[in-house]
């Protein structure tokens, strides 16, 4: 869960740290999961990176490739978090 909330470009860094500061998450799994989710945050930086270099020159060739890469890489990694909340959400519910 940590590594999908971290890649989902809806959620920011910091809020989402914040959040997981008031669960259960054990310092392992909070760690564990920042690190996997570390290559879609280079991806995020190297996109920031394309654009002041002027991102409209990345529209052909291979970084063209690499831009919808990273973005598919975020759009299902939003979808698996919608996903896993939306089961536990339905968890909790049926617990009451």
């Amino acid at each position: 869960m940590v590594c999908l909330l971290r890649i989902s470009p809806i959620l920011p860094f910091a809020v989402t740290s914040y959040v997981l500061g008031f669960t259960e998450l054990s310092t392992a799994d909070y760690i564990l999961g920042t690190l996997a989710s570390l290559p879609a945050l280079l991806g995020y930086v190297f996109i920031g990176t394309l654009t002041q270099n002027g991102f409209s020159q990345t529209d052909t060739g291979s970084i063209f490739y690499i831009k919808i890469a990273i973005s598919l890489v975020a759009i299902v990694g939003t979808l698996f978090l919608i996903r896993n909340i939306s089961q536990l959400f339905k968890k909790y519910i049926e617990s009451i």
